[in-house]
């Protein structure tokens, strides 16, 4: 065979697996693009997901009388922006559009993470709370009890014998120490505070 015979069958190869390597590129293309869209879909999935539960909580937390009265509020103000703004109305729709009274209760817009936090908890947690209630209570006994109270009274009296303005400079001490101070301790400590106010 000669040189050019050779670069023929070449050249015609190249003719022929050309179509077949552009389907498989194009293939190729077709399935990086099919998984692209598989990871596109399972994002949007989950994003669904996340703004169902949140549509949820929103619908718990939203007073619907809140929204009628909000809409009673805006639609006669976009009414009235829309009779300005379109000249061929007659006065007498804008004299009615303005005589027309709407009774709107006035209630307070309640932001949502406040409405959630003022939901009521669920009963699990009263009833873990109430357990714990329990187990510590029925740790203490009475006189514990008493004691904690009678601790806990000193301790405000102390407090308020003070003063706020003295308090601040008191707030660098843990309250810990302070509740902790013996009877002995609390009593020296308002004996002085008692010795400095006659003074």
């Amino acid at each position: 065979m000669t040189r050019i015979e050779i670069t023929e069958k070449h050249s015609s190869n190249n003719k022929r697996d050309a179509p077949g390597e552009q389907e498989v590129i194009r293939c190729r293309k077709l399935v990086a693009r099919i998984f692209g869209l598989e990871k596109t879909v399972k994002k949007l999935e989950r994003d669904v997901g996340f703004l169902e539960t949140e549509l949820e909580d929103l619908g718990d937390s939203v007073d619907k009388g809140t929204v009628v009265d909000l809409i009673h509020e805006i639609v006669p103000t976009l009414i009235n922006e829309k009779s300005k703004s379109s000249p061929d109305l007659s006065d007498s729709s804008e004299e009615s559009d303005s005589v027309e009274i709407i009774e709107v209760r006035e209630q307070k817009v309640v932001p949502y993470k406040q409405r959630r936090k003022a939901r009521p908890k669920s009963k699990n947690c009263e009833k873990a709370g109430s357990q714990l209630r329990d187990i510590f209570l029925a740790k203490c006994s009475d006189e514990t009890l008493r004691k904690k109270m009678e601790r806990s009274e000193k301790v405000y009296k102390l407090f308020n014998s003070i003063g706020k303005e003295k308090i601040s400079r008191i707030k660098s001490i843990p309250p810990g120490f302070i509740l902790n101070l013996t009877k002995d301790e609390k009593d020296y400590v308002m004996a002085e505070i008692l010795k400095r106010k006659v003074c």
